[in-house]
């Protein structure tokens, strides 16, 4: 009966485990795909390796403290840019949940993550566009829920997806 409790107690941790990432990886499978404009940072750390961390033009709107929606709407070059942020799930329109931690609405897109092999190659394209922020754009996924996920990068006419 032991035995049984012990593989009962991990099957339960590996699946609540499992349920952490799920949102991310529907929006990622099944989400609209925008474009929203950044303004990049590119850190290295040596846990992590390479990185680009993503600053949203989006970010910067002014919010109320918690939970909010900002709602989009794609303009002629194919931008997603923020219309209104609110504090109710909007319905019938394109948005992106995220938290106001008091500093700007986090989204949970921060970061890109470079794969090494790739490394050389994107740091090549960042340099050649620094200063460009129109020429760095997140590539990224939302469910009809608004939880985004980040799936590239366009930068200049380029697109990198991992």
């Amino acid at each position: 009966m032991k035995k049984y409790s012990f593989v009962a107690a991990v099957l339960f941790q590996i699946v609540l485990l499992a349920f952490i990432p799920l949102k991310k990886i529907n929006a990622w499978l099944y989400g609209t795909e925008v474009l929203l404009m950044t303004e990049q940072v590119d850190p290295f750390d040596v846990l992590r390796g390479y990185y680009v961390t993503m600053n949203y033009e989006i970010q910067n709107k002014s919010a109320p403290t918690g939970t909010v929606f900002t709602v989009l709407e794609v303009d002629s070059a194919g931008i997603a840019r923020a219309s209104a942020v609110v504090t109710e799930k909007p319905g019938g329109n394109l948005f992106i949940a995220g938290k106001n931690n008091g500093s700007g609405i986090d989204y949970g897109i921060g970061r890109f993550y470079i794969p090494e092999t790739r490394t050389k190659e994107i740091n090549k394209a960042l340099v050649a566009v620094r200063g460009n922020t129109a020429a760095v754009l997140g590539i990224v996924r939302l469910d009809g829920a608004g939880t985004p996920a980040l799936v590239g990068i366009r930068i200049g006419e380029k697109e990198y997806r991992f």
